[in-house]
C-alpha cells in the first residue's frame, strides 16, 4: 500500500511537471502572425466577407498589434483561377481590405496594416483567402532605460559684503576775520587791552600838539 501512494505520488509530480514544461513552451511560443505562413482567413467563393472564424483568428492580430504601437502588418488577399482575371483582382483587393476594415474595428492603427491584392495568382493552398503576416520584429522591443531625474540646480543668492561707516568729519569752523585769526575778537579779553592802549596813545598826541 505505501509504494502504490508513493508511485502515485510520483506519476502526479510528472504530470504537473509536464504541464509547467509546455505552459513554458506556450509562452515562448511566436503568435502565429509571426510565423512564416501567417494567419490564414478563408472566404466563401465570389465573397469577401470575414466569416465568424475568420474574426476569432483575426481579434487575436488586433489584440497583438494594440500591444505595441510599433508593431504592423501586411494583408494579401487571393482568389482561386475560376472567373476572369480582371474580376479575380478586384475580388482579392476586397477580400484584404476587408480583413483591414475589421482591425480596424477592433482597434488596431490603420496607418499599420498594408494590404494587397493578387488576383489568381497564388499556390493551391491560399486560394480564396487572405493572409495576414507581421511586418515588425515580433521579439519584444527592448525598451530605453529610464534617465535618473536630474536634480533642480540650487541657486545661492550671496548678500553683498557689508560696507564699512563712512568715517564722519567734524565740521570746519566758519572763516572769521583777522581779529579772529590772532586771537583778538571781540569777544578775547586782550580786546578791551588794546582799546585802552590806543586810547591813551590818542590823548598823548593830541597834548603834544597843545604844546606846539
Amino acid at each position: 500500500m505505501h509504494h502504490t501512494n508513493r508511485y502515485r505520488w510520483l506519476v502526479g509530480l510528472g504530470v504537473l511537471c509536464a504541464a509547467a514544461v509546455t505552459k513554458a513552451d506556450e509562452g515562448m511560443k511566436k503568435p502565429q502572425v509571426c510565423e512564416r505562413t501567417g494567419v490564414r482567413i478563408a472566404f466563401a467563393t465570389s465573397s469577401s466577407d470575414v466569416n465568424n472564424l475568420g474574426q476569432a483568428s483575426l481579434d487575436d492580430v488586433a489584440k497583438w498589434m494594440m500591444a505595441d504601437p510599433a508593431r504592423s502588418v501586411r494583408v494579401d488577399g487571393y482568389t482561386d483561377p475560376t472567373g476572369s482575371a480582371s474580376f479575380n483582382q478586384v475580388l482579392s483587393e476586397k477580400r484584404a481590405e476587408s480583413v483591414k476594415d475589421y482591425l480596424v474595428s477592433k482597434g488596431a492603427a490603420p496607418d499599420r496594416i498594408q494590404v494587397y491584392g493578387h488576383g489568381e495568382n497564388v499556390d493551391t493552398a491560399d486560394y480564396a483567402t487572405a493572409r495576414v503576416a507581421a511586418l515588425s520584429e515580433c521579439a519584444p522591443i527592448a525598451q530605453a532605460e529610464e534617465q535618473p531625474e536630474q536634480p533642480s540646480p540650487v541657486i545661492v543668492v550671496t548678500p553683498p559684503a557689508e560696507q564699512p561707516p563712512t568715517a564722519v568729519m567734524p565740521e570746519q569752523p566758519a572763516h572769521e576775520g583777522p581779529a579772529s585769526k590772532i586771537g583778538l575778537g571781540q569777544g578775547h579779553p586782550g580786546h578791551h587791552e588794546r582799546r585802552r592802549f590806543v586810547g591813551r596813545a590818542s590823548r598823548h598826541r593830541l597834548a603834544l600838539l597843545h604844546r606846539r
